[in-house]
């Protein structure tokens, strides 16, 4: 069971990683309070790196065959749903590799993606409430 990245907001725990009901081959963002499992949201390909919580969402890189994603998940969960569907999907364009690190300052998503070009990307984010 493959661990990929973790991050904590309040009493919540985000994991990025594998468990028994993650597709073979892929990654989960599974949700946490405390020790007890809330939500899941199976990544259409491999969700990398960590986690990123910021004003009510939770930020996961995707890495696809032709290129990288950042999605987005409501932090509370989609209820009883099996696997949460995610809030948003922003494509970063071509990209290779599983790694690449988010960071949230001041409502912008910074997204560091690998090659082609090594490039530092900001999102600016909707303001909460």
């Amino acid at each position: 069971n493959l661990v990929a990245g973790v991050a904590v907001a309040d009493t919540m725990i985000y994991v990025v990683g594998a468990d028994a009901s993650t597709p073979a081959g892929g990654r989960s963002l599974l949700a946490f309070d405390g020790a007890d499992p809330l939500w899941r949201a199976d990544g259409t390909d491999v969700l990398a790196g960590s986690p990123v919580v910021a004003g009510g969402v939770v930020f996961v890189g995707d890495s696809r065959a032709d290129g990288l994603d950042v999605r987005a998940y409501d932090a509370a969960g989609c209820g009883e749903a099996p696997s949460c569907a995610p809030l948003k999907v922003v494509d970063n364009g071509p990209g290779t590799g599983t790694t690449f690190g988010m960071s949230v300052t001041f409502g912008t998503l910074f997204v560091s993606q690998p090659a082609p070009g090594n490039r530092l990307i900001a999102y600016a984010l909707p303001p909460a409430g």
